[in-house]
């Protein structure tokens, strides 16, 4: 009876995310340096095409303070070198063209691999969530949400090989010559080795996942 109470209480304080803000009674992980971040190393796990599974789902909060910002880098395992990145790099875009890129493999410009998902940045908490579902080695289909619903579901063509790079969050490990600057603040962020359906999502929204999950590979609830 106890575990259910509490499991209740913990639910009731993560819904206000929902609604742009966090109970004072959480935590999340602020960068506040133009390019700060966490480096949590290397895994096969953490790439998108391993040994195990040709799919993944990355799950986050995340709240970026300034849309001025030309990029604000949120997670990435790759190396950026001009247009080529070898695996995934998320980040917003602002200034008049505030969205969400989300380059996988050697991005090459196209429609699925690089394209800006529009949305508002507005200064408040926000979950996202990037599922990929790998047809085959090269190809496959990715869906964005954002608060949970479907903003984007496409068709890439170009894969994500296995690499030894390690996965940061915040911190742009590229070497393009541009000012991209790190997201103020992430939390619950998650890998999973496979695709989850909406609903797991809008659930994992409310509350977050206890660790233990089948095909869980990296929680960081900070």
């Amino acid at each position: 009876m106890l575990y259910l109470v509490i499991m209740k209480m913990l639910c009731f304080i993560a819904v206000f995310y929902c609604f742009g803000f966090k109970s004072q009674n959480n935590f999340a992980v602020q960068f506040p340096n133009s390019n700060s971040g966490v480096n949590v190393g290397n895994s096969p796990l953490f790439d998108i095409y391993d040994a195990s599974s040709l799919s993944k789902t990355f799950l986050f909060w995340a709240r970026e303070t300034d849309a001025s910002q030309f990029r604000t880098n949120i997670m990435m395992k790759s190396t950026c070198n001009g247009s080529f990145c070898n695996d995934y790099h998320f980040f917003l875009t602002g200034s008049s063209n505030q969205g969400i890129v989300l380059c996988i493999g050697d991005a090459n410009e196209s429609d699925c691999n690089h394209n800006i998902e529009p949305l508002i940045i507005d200064q408040k908490w926000h979950f996202y969530a990037i599922s990929l579902e790998g047809l085959t080695a090269d190809s496959g289909v990715k869906t964005v949400y954002y608060d949970g619903q479907i903003i984007n579901q496409c068709t890439f063509n170009d894969n994500a090989p296995v690499n030894t790079d390690d996965l940061y969050f915040g911190y742009y490990s590229g070497s393009l010559p541009l000012e991209i600057n790190s997201i103020d603040f992430m939390d619950d962020i998650s890998i999973w080795n496979d695709v989850l359906t909406q609903s797991e999502i809008q659930n994992y929204m409310i509350c977050p996942p206890m660790g233990d999950e089948d095909d869980l590979v990296g929680f960081w609830n900070f």
